[in-house]
């Protein structure tokens, strides 16, 4: 089973912990920021600014256990910035959302910037 980390970037006793994830997570969506104009002779032109970490948004589907959606709550309401370790890395994000539903916890988090 896949693991993900989530730590507050400054002390906070209760800003970290482990979530196990289900396979209903999507961690691998990478996309490019490209752009597309409609020109007037029917075309297009196609703008291709490159690929960045920080375009990524990860989604986390955890089981539902009474701890974990306290660590959930916690983290958004109080760690402003928090370090993310997934298989391919760590990253400093954002908490955008979390909420329970039928398939358990979901976190939804804005990378910044790859740190490893």
């Amino acid at each position: 089973m896949e693991m993900m980390g989530i730590a507050s970037q400054i002390f906070d006793e209760e800003g970290s912990g482990a979530f196990k994830l289900l396979p209903a997570s999507k961690l691998s969506g990478r996309t490019r920021r490209v752009g597309r104009t409609k020109t007037l002779d029917g075309g297009v032109v196609l703008t291709d600014s490159g690929y960045s970490d920080g375009d990524r948004t990860l989604v986390g589907i955890v089981p539902y256990e009474e701890n974990q959606w306290t660590l959930a709550r916690h983290l958004i309401e109080e760690c402003t910035w928090v370090v993310v370790s997934i298989d391919d890395g760590c990253y400093s994000a954002q908490i955008n959302q979390v909420s329970v539903t039928a398939a358990g916890i979901r976190i939804s988090i804005l990378l910044k910037e790859k740190l490893s």
